[in-house]
C-alpha cells in the first residue's frame, strides 16, 4: 500500500469527525497514515477500521503529547496532530 503526501489543515480539524474503537471509513485511514508518519504505527496496520491497535497508537499518541489518554480522537488530538504535522522536520 503506497500512503500518499499528507496535508493536515490546522484551521479545518473542528471538522474531522471523532474516531474511536468501531469507527470506520476514510477519516481512520487519514488518521492512521498519520500515526504511521509520526512512528506510532506500522503501515501494516492501515485500514478503514479504528481496531484495538489503531486505539493503542493514540493513546500512545496522547501520552507524548500530555493529552488526556482516552483513545479517543477528538478535537484535541486531531488539533496536536495537526500542529505535529506542521512543526518543521529535520
Amino acid at each position: 500500500m503506497q500512503v500518499k503526501t499528507l496535508s493536515v489543515n490546522v484551521v479545518n480539524t473542528t471538522d474531522m469527525p471523532v474516531l474511536e474503537l468501531g469507527s470506520c471509513g476514510e477519516a481512520v485511514k487519514f488518521l492512521q497514515m498519520l500515526l504511521v508518519a509520526y512512528g506510532f504505527l506500522t503501515r501494516d496496520f492501515i485500514s478503514d477500521e479504528f481496531n484495538g491497535r489503531t486505539e493503542l497508537s493514540v493513546k500512545n499518541f496522547q501520552t507524548v503529547h500530555r493529552l488526556c489518554v482516552d483513545g479517543i480522537v477528538a478535537s484535541e488530538t486531531w488539533q496536536k496532530l495537526a500542529e505535529v504535522a506542521a512543526e518543521p522536520h529535520n
